[in-house]
């Protein structure tokens, strides 16, 4: 009933829409939810209005199907937005009825115009010619824009978890806390430079070992739209795209296992949604199902967590390849047996010691700490929590940082009694639930509020590193082992930490969205509702495997470029492929 009455009313309830909205858009400001900037600005009231059109074509042409869906992306989004802004503004949420209503009801009141222009945009389909680029001129394009980012800091960007990674190659005792298959590949190649007399050589062959098959991937994902008649101009933007961005130039050259497992993860997610689309075709392929199983062994073997690729991807897809289980049940087992005879190999040839990563108990330890110093507890409780501790600083709360709370935590006192410890943060989390959702919210804000900047500022100054990404580090600790750095291109170097570690690109409009790590999140749901809008949901398990990486970085001790880059390689695929698909 609902329907028709939108349909033959469309310009009454579209300007409802706006006035909703009007009523509901202070409280997505970030700036200041209380303002009435939207209330009594004339830039907000030409904004709003200027939605009236869009909005009405969406509530006059749409299907209810494609308006519920509409409705839903619309109500998720803005309840990511009103809640990232009071996080962000109070440092907390606010108590009371009141606020727990108006926290509700933000999102209701500005549902039906986003939804309206998101069912807008999903009745577009994009139109133009294409054109035919081989893999190998997007590779060498896309690599001709990385190597002056490569010459400005060559031969590598020492970031990340290097140091650790490379100790591990001078002791050559490795640790479970990094991934073997990844550590032995590296080194050896360093080794290999070691052998021509050249470390520097060596690190320059590992680096080429991170930008070859990431810009192979970044290759294969432009020549996946190319073969479904993508239009000319977005093949043109998607390959500037990976070209110029920073997430991508800087990280290629990195020595953060991001890139290669991004890599694998990003052509894994490509070829499931080719099974989906042509089993027949994949399976009678044993070059295609050969890269799928080297995909799943690089995927779980890259990143200890790349585990979690797996958890809904491979179910869906065997819950969906009716009339082919067989062969994608043989693919699965080939793959997984490869797997772990690899994994026993390499355990059998090197020496590994087993150090059980801290990681997981990231949340749990932000959560104490934050209940430590903003709940209501009493001192016996609060001298419970600071006894886990070898030093007073990791009491130091820091919202969007779990690195001291779970850094500093008594390692010998948790293997002993780690399940004292897990019945204290049980009984704290009964007395403080507030608290906890807070704490949890506030620590990974940056993989879902579309308005953070958070990773650019959680290291400040005096701390590990400033800035939206890491560039060069470990110089000086190198040195004395013959590792030499050099920049043979000081503006581009300039440029880049303009960019990466003061943060100049947010003094610039709209382009920090661009930068955002919760953009890719919200861009692959965007486009997963829109394939859904056009039933063509059998295709969105493919973003699962990614989506499920993203999942488990939730409970991680922080958010970082590096981390969501899966998501960067794969959202501007799965947004051009989902208009691209015609509805059934």
């Amino acid at each position: 009933m609902l329907d028709p009455f939108i349909k033959k009313h469309s310009r009454l309830c579209a300007l409802a829409s706006i006035l909703l909205c009007f009523v509901a858009a202070p409280y997505l400001v970030p700036e200041n939810p209380d303002s009435a900037v939207f209330r009594s600005g004339t830039l907000g009231a030409i904004l709003l209005a200027a939605c009236l059109v869009p909005v009405e074509q969406a509530f006059s042409r749409t299907d209810r199907r494609t308006l519920n869906i509409g409705f839903l992306f619309g109500f998720l989004f803005a309840s990511a937005l009103s809640m990232g802004a009071e996080l962000l503004i109070y440092d907390a949420f606010l108590p009371g009825i009141s606020s727990f209503v108006r926290r509700l009801a933000v999102p209701i009141l500005a549902a039906p115009l986003l939804g309206g222009l998101c069912a807008r945009l999903m009745l577009v389909t994009l139109k133009g010619r294409s054109f035919h680029l081989s893999f190998w001129g997007y590779f060498l394009i896309i690599l001709a824009c990385w190597v002056p980012v490569l010459l400005a800091y060559f031969p590598a960007a020492l970031n990340y978890d290097f140091l650790a990674e490379y100790w591990q190659y001078l002791s050559q005792i490795y640790s479970t806390r990094h991934p073997l298959f990844y550590l032995i590949i590296n080194n050896g190649l360093i080794m290999l430079g070691d052998l021509l007399n050249s470390r520097t050589l060596g690190m320059f062959l590992s680096t080429l070992a991170h930008m070859l098959p990431f810009a192979a991937a970044l290759s294969y994902s432009c020549t996946f739209l190319q073969k479904r008649k993508a239009p000319r101009w977005s093949l043109i933007a998607l390959t500037a795209y990976y070209g110029l961005m920073p997430v991508f130039s800087l990280m290629s050259i990195s020595t953060s296992k991001d890139t290669v497992f991004s890599a694998a993860l990003t052509v894994l997610s490509l070829l499931s949604f080719e099974i989906l689309e042509a089993p027949d075709t994949f399976f009678h392929s044993w070059k295609r199902c050969t890269l799928y199983g080297l995909m799943i062994v690089f995927t779980a073997h890259l990143r200890n967590n790349g585990i979690f690729a797996f958890i809904f991807l491979l179910p869906l897809l065997f819950a969906l390849l009716r009339g082919h289980r067989k062969h994608f049940s043989a693919l699965i087992a080939a793959s997984t047996v490869s797997g772990l005879l690899l994994t026993l190999a390499l355990h059998a040839a090197y020496p590994v010691i087993s150090q059980p990563s801290k990681q997981m108990l990231s949340l749990p330890a932000q959560q104490l700490v934050r209940a430590y110093h903003h709940g209501n507890l009493s001192d016996s409780e609060r001298d419970e929590i600071a006894s886990w501790y070898t030093d007073a600083y990791g009491l130091t709360l820091s919202p969007h940082l779990a690195d001291n709370a779970k850094g500093y935590l008594n390692d010998e006192k948790l293997h002993a009694e780690m399940d004292d410890f897990f019945s204290l943060w049980m009984r704290i989390g009964k007395k403080c639930p507030r608290i906890y959702a807070e704490a949890a919210l506030m620590l990974n804000m940056g993989f879902w509020y579309p308005d953070d900047i958070s990773v650019a500022t959680i290291y400040q100054p005096g701390g590990l590193h400033v800035g939206y990404l890491e560039t060069q580090r470990f110089v000086e600790e190198v040195k004395p082992d013959g590792l030499n750095v050099y920049c043979f291109l000081p503006p581009v170097r300039d440029l880049i930490e303009q960019i990466c570690t003061h943060n100049r690109y947010l003094r610039l409009p709209i382009l920090p969205l661009l930068f955002n790590t919760a953009l890719p999140f919200w861009v692959i749901l965007f486009a997963s509702f829109t394939l859904s809008a056009r039933h063509k949901q059998r295709f969105v398990p493919a973003a699962t495997g990614v989506l499920g990486i993203w999942l488990s970085y939730l409970f991680g001790p922080c958010t970082l470029p590096r981390y969501a880059l899966p998501l960067f390689c794969l959202a501007p695929v799965m947004l051009i492929t989902a208009f691209l698909a015609k509805k059934d």
